[in-house]
């Protein structure tokens, strides 16, 4: 442990009892006792830094900062004593500290924790799991490097299941990139892999996926009949988040062909589900989504209200991947009420974003309303 800690901690541990910012009050008696595991040179080292991460979980909440540096002291110790697994648990221990507030410091730490995983299985799964926070953070082609790796490593160890499963998410990247024949190549391949496994929530997963191509082909009719093909085998496998979302695709498809009625009684029910489960991304998609009925049906009070909504979760938990559609359909509403400014402040944030992520959905679409505006404001 560093200096400063061999100084301070005896004495911190004196105030440990009293509630501190509106904590609950430490059990002093615990964190010294753990203190004493890792000064002890006689203890087994696991034992050691085991104790020093157990010390920091009890700090955190009161002192982040300090529960911090016990982590870093264990991961150093950890590393010198050659401990490769708890080196790798340090930084996982250590990255959800920022899991919430910082993308860039908590992806960092996953990447770190990757040259101390010496199980196969467990590598490929991190590699993918970086893969989906670099995609949802919209750096694609940052995501599809991650998912490679894994797709190398799952395909090595002969992993059908997560060879699938990568599959299906490197299909989602280039579909995000507007390459739509890579995508369905990749679900295709996902799916055949999937259907010799009884894995259904993957199936079903992989089905949505290849519905929104043909939504996107306008292939209605094909649309439907996967996304109703998912919505069965997720209520199959009692799985609320994958039905939300297949109703959610459902209700989009009944948008684009003016179904409204039927669009907004589908969306309805897949924010319910998403609220039930406090899937906080998937509510804010629904707020947009009925913002998307709302605009042509000319109630504009109520999209801006259910944008607003969707806004405040974006913003807060920096979900960038739906915050450009979102500014999108603000400025659609400024435009359709006539407040072109307003309109324009949304579309200039919408912009930045489009230089920032990669989604060539949200560049086109950015685009297309900023003509609009132009054109309204006379300059076309």
């Amino acid at each position: 442990m560093s200096c400063l800690y061999r100084i301070i901690l005896p004495i911190f541990l004196l105030f440990l009892t009293i509630t501190v910012h509106g904590q609950p009050p430490l059990d002093a008696k615990k964190i010294d006792s753990l203190y004493e595991n890792w000064k002890n040179s006689n203890l087994d080292d696991s034992i050691r830094v085991i104790s020093i991460y157990h010390m920091a979980d009890l700090l955190k909440k009161n002192d982040k900062d300090s529960a911090e540096a016990l982590i870093d002291d264990g991961i150093k110790f950890a590393i010198e004593k050659k401990i490769n697994s708890l080196a790798y648990l340090g930084y996982s221990h250590q990255s959800i500290f920022y899991k919430k507030t910082d993308f860039n410091r908590y992806v960092q730490l996953r990447i770190k924790s990757l040259d101390f995983i010496d199980n196969d299985s467990i590598k490929a799964n991190e590699l993918h799991n970086i893969g989906r926070f670099f995609k949802r953070n919209g750096e694609v082609e940052k995501a599809l490097k991650y998912y490679r790796k894994c797709l190398q490593l799952a395909s090595r160890n002969n992993d059908t299941l997560k060879i699938a499963s990568v599959c299906n998410s490197i299909g989602i990247a280039y579909k995000n990139k507007g390459d739509f024949e890579n995508a369905i190549n990749y679900y295709t391949k996902a799916l055949k892999i999937s259907e010799k496994t009884d894995d259904y929530i993957l199936q079903g997963n992989i089905m949505n996926n290849i519905g929104v191509i043909y939504k996107k082909q306008k292939n209605y009719s094909n649309a439907l009949r996967y996304f109703k093909n998912a919505k069965r085998l997720f209520q199959k496998t009692e799985y609320p988040k994958g039905v939300s979302y297949a109703l959610n695709n459902i209700g989009n498809t009944y948008m684009i062909q003016k179904k409204y009625d039927l669009a907004l009684s589908t969306h309805f029910q897949s924010l319910k589900l998403k609220e039930h489960i406090n899937d906080r991304f998937g509510i804010a998609t629904s707020y947009v989504n009925l913002s998307d009925i709302y605009i042509p049906k000319k109630e504009y009070k109520k999209a801006e209200e259910v944008l607003n909504k969707a806004l405040e979760i974006a913003q807060k938990y920096k979900y960038k991947s739906i915050l450009g559609f979102i500014y999108n359909n603000l400025a659609r509403v400024g435009l359709n009420t006539n407040e072109l400014e307003k309109s324009k402040e949304y579309l200039e944030k919408s912009s930045q974003l489009t230089q920032e992520i990669d989604d060539i959905e949200l560049l086109m679409e950015t685009t297309g309303i900023q003509y609009q505006l132009e054109k309204r404001r006379g300059n076309y």
